[in-house]
C-alpha cells in the first residue's frame, strides 16, 4: 500500500480509525473503525447520503453501536489492522479511476468499504439501503456539478431550479396518489428501459402530470422499483 497517494485527509480517516481501535481497547482494527471515522464529521460522503435521503443520525448511531460491541482486550497494547481493514485500504487506490481525481479521498476509501461483502458494515449498508452503485452514481453526479458550477453545492444548484420530490415523499409531505397506478407503471417502464427510456407526460395544466410524477417519488422511497431505479432522486 503506497500512502504517499492518500490525500491529508483520507489519511486523517486513516489515524482517526487507528486511534479510536486504540481508545476502544479493541482487539483489532476493523472496517467499523473505519466506517465510524468515515462518517462521524461532516463531509462530502455525509452530503451524497444526505442527497440519497438516508436518516445521518440514525445511520451513525447504528455505526456507534456496532463499534460499541466490538469485543476489547485490556492490557494488550498491540493493537493490528485485520485482513479486511487492509483490504478496503488497498482497494481504494482503484476507486480514483475515471474520476479525475489524482490521489485517494475519504470517499474513495467508502467505496472500497461498500465493495466488500459480509463484513459488520454490510448489515448496516442493508438497512439504509445505501449500495455501491447508489453512492458511486451521486457522488460522480456531484462532482460533474462542481465541474460545471465551482461556487455552490450541488443540493443547493438543484433546489434553485426545482424541488426534490423523494426527499419531499420521505418527509411525509406529497399527498397520496389515486387512481394513476397505469399511468405510473407506464412511466417506470420506459425508465427502466435501456434505450429510449425518457418519458413524457404531455397534457394540459391541471391534468395530473406532477402527480404522476409524485407517485413515483412515492414509490422510489418505498422501494416498490425495479432494481434500476432504487435510491433515485427525482428533482421536478
Amino acid at each position: 500500500m503506497n500512502l504517499e497517494k492518500f490525500s491529508s485527509d483520507a489519511m486523517k480517516i486513516v489515524e482517526e480509525s487507528q486511534s479510536l481501535a486504540i481508545k476502544n481497547a479493541n482487539v483489532e482494527i476493523s472496517d467499523i473503525h473505519l466506517h465510524k471515522a468515515l462518517i462521524d464529521n461532516d463531509n462530502i460522503i455525509i452530503k451524497i447520503l444526505n442527497i440519497m435521503n438516508v436518516n445521518i443520525d440514525s445511520y451513525r448511531n447504528d455505526v456507534k453501536i456496532a463499534f460499541d460491541n466490538l469485543p476489547s482486550q485490556y492490557g494488550d497494547s498491540n493493537i493490528y489492522p485485520n485482513t479486511v481493514y487492509q483490504r478496503i485500504l488497498l482497494n481504494s487506490e482503484d476507486e480514483i479511476k475515471g474520476t479525475g481525481d489524482s490521489t485517494i479521498l475519504p470517499e474513495h476509501i467508502y467505496l472500497s468499504l461498500l465493495k466488500e461483502k459480509n463484513i459488520k458494515s454490510s448489515d448496516i449498508f442493508r438497512k439504509y439501503n445505501i449500495t455501491y452503485n447508489s453512492f458511486k452514481y451521486a457522488l460522480m453526479g456531484i462532482k460533474n456539478m462542481k465541474n460545471e458550477h465551482k461556487d455552490g453545492s450541488t443540493s443547493e444548484e438543484l433546489l434553485k431550479y426545482g424541488r426534490n420530490l423523494t426527499e419531499e415523499a420521505r418527509n411525509g409531505k406529497l399527498d397520496p396518489v389515486i387512481g394513476r397506478d397505469e399511468e405510473i407503471r407506464h412511466s417506470i417502464r420506459i425508465l427502466s428501459r435501456r434505450t429510449k427510456n425518457n418519458p413524457v407526460l404531455i397534457g394540459e395544466p391541471g391534468v395530473g402530470k406532477t402527480a404522476i410524477v409524485e407517485g413515483l417519488a412515492q414509490r422510489i422511497v418505498n422501494n416498490d422499483v425495479p432494481d434500476g431505479l432504487k435510491n433515485k432522486i427525482i428533482f421536478h
